[in-house]
């Protein structure tokens, strides 16, 4: 028979040990980060994007661009995936789908170059991941290049000898697998903002870069709102880490640039439901609210249409489905059929993938 005393401690002990099994869980996962280091994750990205150059072969298609931006490795270094869209118009396929380029960084490089006059300078390389792009010829229709800037003021760099560029094109072709580069414009940029990233939230961002779509349309064109235009996207981890029922609820964030003087940025939160294990779980998809002014962060400041959606992952040279993808969009007409906000599962979008989990 248990006692009162026995069923008080037996209650305390059941008390003492759920309070030490849900935070270990979520470090498991992932942590809360400050304020100061998401803005910091933010900042590195936003630099990148703004040093990040697309350049397409001879023959390329009537296809937009997107260059992707986010983090990794655990010690902050970066990856990056550049592709082309499947779309040329407005619901309009193109003649081949998406060709990706997926390329990771190492911020580590010697900082004592060969000539050892020369000042001790952050170094950068990229690298091409094979496994993970659509390896082409210079000639052929989605033949494409990512460069990036290392120098102090890439505005007025006119010398691409000094720029990092990688390329899908085939190495006998003439084609660019790995480029190192040092640069003054480096400082700040390739150090970690913080602690490691957990495998859980380097998954999450890896599965974002490969499901999360932008459009962004081009009111200036002959065919206004209907003509895609580049952008460019970072993705990063926001600061909220919640322990809920079975795992945390962690956001994280996406800001979109889009190309052309008539285009500010998109920026979106993706709420995520992680288990104990890193599954992922339910999820929503926001538009953040607008800016008072350009100079915000952390808002959306966007005069034209832009829609963001999740698409099912699809094998390399498939179309993925246009129709029933989860979408969060900004400006007129996007309030048309579509809403800034939008929940939606990830065990149905990654259903028949090994993507739910990391490793």
């Amino acid at each position: 028979m248990i006692t009162q005393a026995g069923k008080t401690t037996a209650a305390l002990l059941a008390v003492l040990a759920a309070a030490a099994i849900t935070p270990a869980a979520q470090a498991q996962v992932t942590r809360q980060l400050t304020p100061a280091e998401v803005s910091c994750n933010a900042s590195q990205l936003t630099a990148l994007v703004f040093r990040t150059g697309l350049l397409v072969g001879p023959n390329f298609a009537s296809k937009s661009i997107t260059s992707v931006l986010t983090f990794g490795s655990p010690t902050g270094a970066f990856a990056g995936l550049v592709y082309s869209d499947q779309l040329t118009l407005r619901a309009a396929k193109a003649a081949t789908p998406e060709h990706h380029l997926w390329f990771s960084t190492n911020p580590d490089e010697v900082k004592l170059l060969r000539n050892p006059a020369r000042p001790q300078l952050d170094s950068i390389s990229m690298t091409r991941n094979d496994l993970n792009s659509d390896l082409v010829t210079f000639n052929d229709a989605d033949s494409l290049a990512v460069s990036l800037d290392p120098t102090l003021d890439p505005t007025h760099n006119t010398n691409d000898s000094t720029k990092l560029i990688i390329d899908d094109v085939v190495l006998n072709d003439g084609g660019v697998p790995a480029d190192t580069k040092p640069g003054r414009g480096l400082a700040g940029i390739v150090d970690s903002c913080h602690g490691d990233f957990t495998a859980a939230d380097l998954h999450v961002l890896a599965v974002l870069a490969k499901t999360l779509r932008v459009t962004a349309y081009d009111t200036t064109s002959a065919t206004p709102g209907f003509q895609l235009v580049d952008q460019f996207l970072a993705l990063y981890r926001g600061a909220n880490a919640v322990a809920i029922a079975g795992g945390v609820r962690t956001t994280y964030l996406a800001d979109v640039y889009p190309a052309g003087t008539d285009f500010q940025r998109v920026s979106a939160s993706i709420t995520v439901d992680l288990g104990s294990d890193g599954t992922l779980g339910n999820s929503t998809l926001q538009i953040l609210p607008a800016c008072a002014n350009s100079s915000q962060t952390g808002c959306t400041f966007a005069t034209s249409e832009v829609r963001v959606f999740v698409v099912k992952p699809v094998g390399a040279g498939q179309f993925w489905n246009t129709s029933g993808n989860p979408t969060a969009c900004v400006g007129s007409p996007a309030s048309v059929g579509c809403t800034s906000q939008v929940s939606f599962s990830w065990g149905e979008r990654l259903a028949g993938t090994t993507w739910l989990k990391p490793l």
